[in-house]
């Protein structure tokens, strides 16, 4: 899925996952240069703060979920960056 940002915005991205229970989260942005809040989770989601992006570039934020059944989820989303 394709997200749009503003580049002067900080926008929240989240990411559900279902039939288990988060039992940690850790997010990753490439190329680097933005900033990555700390995530906060619930049992079922995991949620990041997204800022100091630049227009015009293009970024993939994956977020790293580990949940108390040791299953692995790594969704990637692509954030286009635009000037408004």
């Amino acid at each position: 899925m394709t997200f749009y940002q503003g580049a002067t915005e900080k926008r929240k991205y989240r990411q559900p996952i279902t039939g288990d229970v988060i039992a940690s989260a850790t997010w990753a942005i490439s190329p680097t240069g933005p900033t990555v809040g700390t995530p906060v989770n619930t049992s079922t989601t995991s949620t990041v703060m997204l800022s100091g992006v630049t227009a015009g570039k293009s970024y993939t934020l994956t977020p790293h979920i580990v949940g108390s059944s040791s299953q692995e989820y790594e969704p990637s989303e692509d954030i286009v960056i635009i000037a408004r």
